[in-house]
């Protein structure tokens, strides 16, 4: 679905649309049964909850806030309980972001926080790492400043803790840590520290095939570039 999703043209609205179709199937499903999902799916079939997250993800990700919200939320106790731990992730961090463009910031944050929770339960601290991130760019947001700088201080113990890790785990810990830390520059007016930080990163990124984040990275450099007056810099971000 994602590999469709980042292309143009017709084929991403078809794959949108039978995953809104099964949303539709997953609203209808009866107990003791499965409902037949619309999707060809060329390797085995995931388990109901893993469907239910992805749908959910999808319908956010193509501004359907209402209906992910009402396809998630209802379920959210079952997939915590019965989905694999990036399934978590994607249901938690979707009902959190739906519920603060709502504009309702308490249940956004309520629902980094049960992430941070069960990250720290099932001792996942890249999932931790995620939340904890997270939570950073919120409370920043919302002006709470003392709050996000624990939270930092909180990403910088896990970070200590896997500096032997294995390379990938250390370097999207590294990754999450170094993104909240641009956002605390940021907030704090240090432009130029976080100008410096995204030169470091965006490399790193573009190394390790992140062309997701590195698009996102190249966005905030050139916002920040152009704060700082650097126009040949910021067009060379975008």
């Amino acid at each position: 679905v994602r590999p469709h999703l980042s292309q143009g043209g017709r084929r991403p609205r078809r794959v949108v649309r039978r995953l809104r179709q099964g949303a539709r199937a997953l609203r209808q499903e009866r107990p003791g049964g499965y409902p037949t999902l619309p999707l060809p799916l060329p390797y085995p079939t995931p388990t109901l909850p893993q469907v239910a997250a992805l749908l959910g993800e999808v319908l956010y990700e193509t501004n359907d806030v209402a209906q992910a919200l009402d396809l998630l939320e209802s379920r959210v106790d079952v997939l915590e309980r019965v989905t694999i731990p990036v399934a978590v992730l994607r249901v938690l961090t979707v009902l959190s972001a739906s519920h603060w463009l709502n504009g309702r910031q308490m249940e956004a944050m309520a629902y980094l926080e049960r992430l941070q929770d069960y990250a720290q339960h099932l001792d996942l601290d890249r999932l931790l790492m995620l939340s904890l991130g997270e939570q950073v760019h919120r409370h920043l947001q919302r002006g709470e400043f003392d709050v996000a700088k624990r939270k930092l201080q909180d990403m910088d113990r896990i970070e200590e803790r896997h500096v032997g890790a294995p390379d990938e785990t250390r370097h999207v810990i590294s990754l999450v840590r170094q993104r909240a830390q641009i956002r605390w520059s940021l907030a704090m007016g240090d432009a130029d520290g976080a100008a410096e930080r995204l030169e470091h990163l965006i490399p790193l990124c573009e190394a390790r095939g992140r062309q997701l984040t590195v698009v996102r990275l190249r966005l905030q450099s050139a916002i920040v570039n152009r704060q700082l007056g650097r126009h040949d810099r910021k067009r060379a971000d975008v």
